[in-house]
C-alpha cells in the first residue's frame, strides 16, 4: 500500500517536473453592476491586480481588487468609501489556437471601510469580512509573453445587492 502511494507521488512529481510553469502578472479594470442609493443598477469600476501561474491546462491566480469613491464636500459632509476584495481563482484553460477560452471558479473575501467627516469631525467604520464565491468565463489572446483577456463574472455573496452580481473584466499583463 505504501509503495503504491509513493509510486503515485513520484509519478505526480515527475509530471510536475516535465510541465512548464508560466508565471502571470496582470492589471485589470472590472465593472460590476450594483445598486446605488436610489436602487438603480449602475456600473462600479474596480481596479484589479493579479499574480499567478499556469501549469498545463490549469491556471491559479491571487487577485486584489479595489473600489473607492468620495461623495459630499470638504466643508460640511464628506464620505470616503473603500471596498477591497481578495480572491483566489482556479481556471481550466482550453486551446483553440486563435483564442484561449477559460472557465474559472473562485473564493474570496471583501472588506468595506467608510470614513465620514462631518464639520471637521471624522469617524471610521470597518465592515465585517464578507465572503464571496464566483464563476467566470473568459477569452485570452494566444500571445506568448503578453496577457490580453476579457471575462464575464458572476459573484455570489450574502451581502451584495443584487445577488448574484454580474461583472465584466478586461486585463493586460505579462507571462514570464
Amino acid at each position: 500500500m505504501i509503495s503504491r502511494i509513493l509510486g503515485l507521488c513520484f509519478v505526480f512529481l515527475g509530471s510536475i517536473a516535465q510541465a512548464e510553469i508560466k508565471w502571470i502578472g496582470t492589471l485589470g479594470v472590472e465593472s460590476r453592476m450594483v445598486r446605488d442609493q436610489d436602487q438603480n443598477l449602475v456600473g462600479r469600476s474596480y481596479n484589479s491586480y493579479a499574480l499567478g501561474f499556469s501549469w498545463d491546462d490549469l491556471m491559479f491566480q491571487i487577485e486584489y481588487a479595489r473600489f473607492s469613491e468620495i461623495t459630499g464636500n470638504s466643508t460640511a459632509l464628506k464620505v470616503d468609501r473603500k471596498i477591497e476584495d481578495f480572491f483566489l481563482w482556479s481556471s481550466l484553460v482550453s486551446d483553440w489556437s486563435w483564442v484561449l477560452p477559460y472557465a474559472s471558479i473562485g473564493l474570496g473575501v471583501e472588506n468595506e471601510n467608510v470614513d465620514t467627516t462631518l464639520l471637521g469631525q471624522s469617524t471610521r467604520d470597518h465592515g465585517r469580512p464578507n465572503y464571496l464565491m464566483g464563476g467566470a468565463l473568459g477569452f485570452r489572446a494566444p500571445i506568448q509573453i503578453l496577457w490580453l483577456s476579457v471575462e464575464a463574472r458572476v459573484l455570489f455573496s450574502d451581502h451584495s445587492d443584487p445577488n448574484p452580481t454580474v461583472s465584466a473584466l478586461a486585463r493586460i499583463g505579462f507571462i514570464f
